[in-house]
C-alpha cells in the first residue's frame, strides 16, 4: 500500500462541493481523488484544484427511469475510473452508487447516510409507501458496502433495529466536519464583514436574529415567520432575518408565503457569505423537523461561538445541549420556539456564555481534523485487510 498510490472516487450530489476541502486533504496525505457529482457548476470548481471531476444527473424526486439512468451513468465511469475504493454521500447517491460501485467491481465501497431525508419527516401516506421502497434499497447498498458511517445515534440505532445494515460494517461520525479556522470570529476580514453589513442593512445597536435554510418546509420556515412575528410585536430592538436559496421540489416553502411577513422578517435571498452573516448573528436559529445527519449550519454557528434555538430531534440534539449551549424546543411549535428565543433576547450575558461553549464543542468534537482523522483510518483500515 505504501508504494502504490490509492485511488479514492467521491460520489454525492449538487452539494459534493462541500467536501473539497475533506478531499484537498486526502491529497495531501497522497491519495488520488476523483469526484462524481450532480451539478456541472461544480466542474470547474473541482478542476480549478486539480481533481477530476465526473457529472452525472440526479433527479432529487423518486423517478424509476431517472434513477435508472443514474445507476448505468455511475457504473459507466466507476468501470471506466476503476477506483479502490469509493465513498458515497446523500440519500440517493448512498444508494444508486454503492450498488453500481459492486457491479463495477470497486474492492472498498463506503456510504454516509447524512440523515434519513424528507421521507421521515413526515407520516404522510406516500412517505409511509416510498420508504418501504428506501428500507429494501438501503439494505441491499449497505449489503454490498464495507462500512456504513452515520452521523447521529438515532439513524444507527434505526438500521441495526431494521436490520438494514450488520452492526459489524456500521460505524459513528458525527457530521461531516467543520472548519473552525474558516468559521471563526477572529479570522474573518474587515472588509467582507463591512461589505455584509452594508448589504443587509444591519443595525449595529439590534439584536440580530438569524435563520441560515433552504426554503424546505420541513426546515421550520413557517414556525421561524411565526416566532418572528410574536416577537416582533414585543421587541422593536430585534431583527430578523431569513438567509437561504428557493426550493423547487414538493417540500419547498413558497416565497408568496414569505413576503407576508416582510414587515418583521428580512429574506435576503441565497447568500454566499455565511461566515460574515454568522459574525453579525447574536442568536442561531433552526427550528427544523427535517430528519439530517447533523445540519452544517448548527456547526458552523457552534465554530462561531453563537448560542443555538433548535429543535430536540436527531442530528440537532448532537450539537445544542439544552440549557448549556442553547435551547431545543418541540418541532412544529412557534410559540415554544418563540419562548426560548426570548430567553435569549433578554439575556446577552446567557448569549455570550452559550456562544463560548458553542465554539469550545465545535472545537473538541466536530472539527474537520478531527472527522478527517477518523475517516482515513476507516480508508486505512479496510485498505490493510483488503490488501491493496
Amino acid at each position: 500500500m505504501k508504494n502504490k498510490i490509492i485511488k479514492i472516487a467521491y460520489i454525492g450530489g449538487p452539494d459534493i462541493l462541500l467536501r473539497l476541502h475533506f478531499i484537498k486533504l486526502l491529497i495531501l496525505k497522497g491519495y488520488e481523488v476523483c469526484v462524481i457529482g450532480s451539478s456541472k457548476k461544480e466542474k470547474e470548481k473541482f478542476e480549478n484544484e486539480g481533481i477530476l471531476y465526473h457529472y452525472y444527473s440526479l433527479n432529487r424526486k423518486f423517478s424509476i427511469l431517472s434513477d435508472i439512468k443514474s445507476f448505468f451513468q455511475l457504473y459507466k465511469i466507476l468501470k471506466k475510473e476503476k477506483p479502490h475504493c469509493i465513498h458515497a454521500f446523500d440519500t440517493k447517491p448512498t444508494i444508486l452508487g454503492r450498488i453500481a460501485a459492486k457491479l463495477a467491481g470497486v474492492p472498498i465501497i463506503i456510504g454516509t447516510i447524512p440523515g434519513m431525508g424528507s421521507l421521515f419527516s413526515e407520516d404522510t401516506f406516500i412517505n409511509k409507501i416510498l420508504r418501504i421502497f428506501y428500507i429494501i434499497a438501503q439494505k441491499v447498498a449497505c449489503g454490498v458496502s464495507d462500512l456504513t458511517i452515520f452521523q447521529n445515534y438515532n439513524d444507527f440505532d434505526f438500521f441495526i433495529s431494521k436490520k438494514i445494515v450488520s452492526p459489524l460494517k456500521a460505524i459513528i461520525i458525527k457530521g461531516s466536519g467543520v472548519d473552525i479556522k474558516k468559521f471563526s470570529l477572529e479570522n474573518l476580514q474587515s472588509k467582507k464583514l463591512q461589505k455584509t453589513k452594508s448589504e443587509l442593512g444591519l443595525n449595529s445597536k439590534s439584536i440580530k436574529i438569524f435563520m441560515i435554510s433552504r426554503l424546505v418546509k420541513y426546515k421550520g420556515i413557517k414556525e421561524f415567520l411565526e416566532a418572528a412575528k410574536i416577537l416582533k410585536s414585543k421587541y422593536q430592538n430585534v431583527d430578523f432575518f431569513l438567509v437561504g436559496p428557493l426550493d423547487n421540489t414538493i417540500a419547498g416553502f413558497p416565497l408568496e408565503e414569505v413576503k407576508k411577513y416582510v414587515d418583521v422578517v428580512k429574506y435576503t435571498g441565497p447568500r454566499n457569505d455565511i461566515p460574515e452573516i454568522l459574525f453579525f448573528a447574536n442568536i442561531v436559529v433552526l427550528p427544523t423537523y427535517y430528519r439530517e445527519g447533523i445540519p452544517r449550519i448548527l456547526l458552523e454557528a457552534a465554530s462561531m461561538g453563537k448560542p443555538i434555538v433548535t429543535t430536540n430531534i436527531p442530528g440537532c440534539k448532537e450539537i445544542v445541549e439544552d440549557g448549556v449551549n442553547g435551547f431545543l424546543v418541540p418541532p412544529k411549535d412557534p410559540i415554544a420556539l418563540a419562548q426560548a428565543i426570548e430567553k435569549l433576547i433578554l439575556n446577552e450575558k446567557l448569549r455570550n456564555q452559550m456562544g463560548e461553549i458553542s465554539r469550545k464543542k465545535a472545537i473538541e468534537e466536530f472539527s474537520l481534523n478531527i472527522v478527517f482523522k477518523k475517516t482515513l483510518n476507516i480508508y486505512e483500515k479496510l485498505l490493510k485487510n483488503k490488501s491493496l
